[in-house]
């Protein structure tokens, strides 16, 4: 490929000259980044789910931004072990994806046939990115804009997924609203955190029961009764 690119090159200098040759090498190298950007989830479902996005090129409003990591996608393999781990009846729960991104997952979580299925997202762009390719696919999932740290959870069996969307402040944040939410609701809750730097908000709290765990994922139970 780099061979080809090089000869074709040198044939447009010499019959174009150097500024036309530069012009389009840097069409190809746009193209050729473009296509090392997608992956084989994206190339079958014809969407744009994988390119990474900072942060800082996003539109946040929210005061939690600087909190954030820049949008990063799971990769369906990685999704489904971490899922499969968690030995429930995925009829029986409603999915969340807290920094839900493009939507990839709420995809993923619609073929592993959950109940009802959520992603929250703070930043418009993306939340409007996962819309369209949700619209798309015709896939049933509701994207809310909101900020993972003040999000109510539904009173319902929950399954909460991240994928290392943010750092310790936040982290936190959400682990209290999940104890809060025990509080008043009995149901099942169990949170699925890929990348896990931030595992020890939960390990940290005896309101959390480690249940299963892989080379990149871990699993927690909210107790009930603790």
């Amino acid at each position: 490929m780099v061979g080809q690119i090089v000869d074709r090159f040198v044939v447009v200098v010499r019959d174009e000259g150097i500024r036309s040759a530069l012009s389009k090498m840097a069409v190809v190298m746009r193209r050729l980044l473009n296509h090392q950007n997608t992956d084989d989830f994206d190339d079958r479902l014809h969407i744009e789910t994988s390119k990474e996005v900072s942060l800082w090129r996003l539109r946040i409003s929210s005061k939690n931004a600087k909190f954030g990591y820049q949008y990063q996608t799971t990769a369906p393999s990685v999704f489904c072990d971490a899922i499969a781990s968690v030995l429930i009846n995925p009829q029986n729960f409603t999915f969340i994806d807290l920094g839900s991104g493009k939507g990839r997952t709420l995809i993923l979580a619609a073929n592993s046939g959950f109940k009802r299925i959520m992603g929250v997202e703070f930043s418009p762009d993306l939340a409007a990115i996962a819309r369209k390719n949700l619209t798309q696919l015709g896939v049933a999932a509701e994207v809310v804009e909101a900020d993972a740290s003040n999000f109510t959870f539904p009173d319902e069996n929950i399954l909460v997924y991240l994928y290392n969307p943010f750092g310790p402040s936040v982290m936190k944040s959400v682990a209290a609203q999940l104890v809060a939410w025990r509080e008043s609701n009995q149901k099942a809750a169990f949170i699925v955190y890929v990348n896990p730097t931030c595992a020890d908000v939960f390990d940290s709290s005896e309101q959390f029961e480690t249940t299963s765990s892989g080379p990149s994922f871990r699993v927690w139970k909210l107790k009930i009764g603790v």
